[in-house]
């Protein structure tokens, strides 16, 4: 009987210490998002004097929860991520969050020289991790203007 009772007890404490940590939401860890390369949609076409340019948004995410946008003029992902990121100049901040399968975040340029020129911009990313390599998202742009855009992800070294 002692016996019993003896297991019963350590079975609850495993079951109420380590349990809750399993069914938190998910964290960046544990995340079915990728730290070790770029997301990249191309998100306009535009002719400047009949010149056509694609261009292209470049997402890159760190698992401390913040996240980084920039909008560049060529699919260059190698070439981009030298300079794209938590120590860049330019770049668009946010915090991103995971709750299951969904994906939510917002950047700003308040700490970029860029809003001196932009003004202050904001834009609101909300979809959904349709695999390590490919997010859906839904963008809210500052201008009030919503588009959805399939980036995929790209490895950099």
């Amino acid at each position: 009987m002692k016996k019993n009772f003896v297991s019963f007890i350590v079975a609850l404490f495993v079951f109420v210490v380590f349990l809750p940590a399993q069914t938190t939401s998910q964290t960046a860890k544990d995340s079915s998002i990728r730290f070790d390369g770029l997301y990249i949609a191309k998100t306009k076409e535009i002719t400047v004097a009949n010149n056509k340019m694609e261009i292209y948004m470049y997402l890159r995410f760190y698992d401390d929860g913040t996240v980084y946008s920039q909008a560049v003029n060529s699919f260059a992902p190698e070439k981009v991520a030298v300079w794209f990121g938590k120590k860049g100049r330019f770049e668009k901040a946010g915090v991103y969050k995971i709750e299951g399968q969904s994906i939510h975040f917002s950047i700003n340029n308040d700490k970029s020289p860029d809003k001196a020129l932009e003004g202050p911009l904001k834009n609101s990313f909300n979809g959904k991790i349709e695999s390590t390599s490919k997010l859906f998202l839904e963008i809210d742009y500052n201008d009030g203007d919503k588009q959805s855009f399939l980036f995929e992800f790209v490895p950099v070294k």
